[in-house]
């Protein structure tokens, strides 16, 4: 299937826009904030209930915060081995044979097991997830990956570009909502010594709302009675099928680090305010969720980015930020200049320094721009727990409002308008503080 041209939607009513002007349409390249966006078959948000605006809410709930890579594992693990009825999971890759056996395990007591892989992620399929993947659907759970089944038509597409979520419904009575992909890189077994990998977080609550507005995406995207892009696993299949019958699982990669402080998890009850926004329907939403917060940020406020990599522009890679500007980089430069403080810690491990729009591009950009303006921005790389940062973490104090905003969501232009991405935002203080911290303990290690 093909973009299709649509008009825009009125912010309040998700009514269509008709003034007979270019202007109307959601593809316009003239709005910075509305245009510029297409249309695939099979996306929701067309109407005012259907993910056309991030959910919100405000109810008490229990949070628990998890940092990776040294706090990811046990709760994970514990949370899964707890599941009586179900688990939902849409988790773009599975390379964890840990994770994996007690995934199996849950199936063997009776546990509805789902879960949803991206069918192309970069570098492919390999064969420790063919392994994983093997061993859960021989137990009774029910595995897809986001591709074309064979009874689709020729030339079809899968509905994203990529299916880079990580969240699960448990039980219908927990969510879990992350950074971090199902690996051992990002979720290592063992705590002593410290572990070094990937730094990331997972966000846990009980909050109705999350559970209900993680439940529609997953309805909405898990849907094989209306899409064939829900391709079962089939242990013959050559790409998605099981590994060489001489496969051997390889040993866990070792990170050397010398302290690993965030091992234990947080855990909160509170009266908390939760949005939980999703790409490609409502993440761009310049009136909403986090995109909303960093334009409210002014004297006083602070603004902190912990993140995989921050695109300077989007558009063509040889294009420019003044002609293709990223959005939310222009909201952080936006807030620095009305008087809020910028921080931005991005990764050194991944990046490629020459590349276009490497992280170092965005650097040397955001330091120019900042000493030319005299902003208080300030830009780091780094590379605190040995694995590189993979984590999309934004954190924004708003006057008293300390809000903190965690998934999938990176700085790019296809993570926002083409991906299946999805992040929870919360106000709950406890957890704002600990992020703090993490920022802070990454920040000094950062250049």
């Amino acid at each position: 299937h093909r973009p299709s041209a649509c008009p825009q939607a009125r912010p309040d009513s998700a009514t269509p826009i008709d003034s007979d002007h270019a202007a109307d349409w959601a593809s316009d390249l003239n709005d910075m904030a509305w245009g510029r966006r297409v249309r695939l078959p099979g996306w929701r948000g067309w109407d005012k209930n259907d993910l056309f605006a991030p959910h919100t809410a405000h109810t008490e709930a229990t949070v628990t915060l998890a940092i990776g890579p040294e706090g990811l594992f046990r709760p994970l693990a514990d949370l899964f081995s707890r599941a009586s009825t179900s688990i939902d999971l849409s988790i773009y890759t599975l390379e964890h044979p840990e994770l994996c056996q007690i995934l199996a395990d849950a199936v063997g007591r009776g546990v509805q097991l789902r879960i949803l892989l991206e069918g192309s992620p970069p570098g492919g399929i390999d064969d420790v997830q063919r392994w994983c993947v093997a061993q859960i659907a021989r137990a009774g759970g029910d595995v897809r990956y986001m591709t074309p089944t064979d009874d689709a038509p020729k030339g079809a597409q899968p509905r994203f570009r990529f299916s880079h979520a990580k969240y699960g419904i448990i039980d219908g009575r927990m969510t879990i909502n992350g950074t971090e992909n199902f690996n051992t890189n990002s979720m290592p077994t063992t705590t002593n010594p410290p572990p070094g990998g990937r730094r990331g977080f997972y966000l846990f609550t009980d909050a109705a709302p999350v559970i209900q507005a993680l439940q529609q995406i997953f309805a909405a995207d898990w849907a094989p009675d209306r899409f064939r892009d829900l391709r079962p696993y089939r242990a013959d299949d050559e790409k998605y099928g099981d590994p060489p019958p001489d496969f051997v699982l390889p040993l866990p990669s070792v990170y050397t680090v010398f302290d690993a402080p965030f091992a234990q998890p947080l855990t909160v009850q509170a009266n908390a305010r939760f949005e939980v926004v999703s790409a490609p329907e409502n993440a761009l939403r310049p009136d909403a969720g986090l995109h909303a917060k960093l334009a409210a940020a002014g004297p006083g406020d602070e603004i902190m980015l912990v993140q995989l990599y921050e695109n300077k522009n989007w558009g063509a890679t040889s294009s420019n930020p003044i002609a293709d500007p990223n959005p939310r980089l222009q909201l952080l430069i936006d807030a620095a200049r009305r008087g809020a403080r910028v921080r931005l810690l991005l990764d050194s491990y991944f990046d490629e320094p020459e590349a276009l729009r490497s992280n170092r591009a965005t650097t040397d950009y955001l330091r120019e721009l900042a000493a030319r303006e005299q902003l208080d921005l300030q830009v780091r790389l780094g590379n605190p727990t040995g694995g590189g940062i993979h984590a999309k973490l934004v954190l924004v104090r708003l006057g008293g409002e300390y809000w903190s905003a965690i998934g999938s969501l990176n700085g790019g232009e296809v993570s926002y308008k083409l991906n299946r991405e999805v992040v929870v935002l919360t106000d709950v203080y406890p957890v704002f503080t600990r992020l703090v911290d993490v920022f802070e303990h990454d920040w000094v290690l950062g250049k």
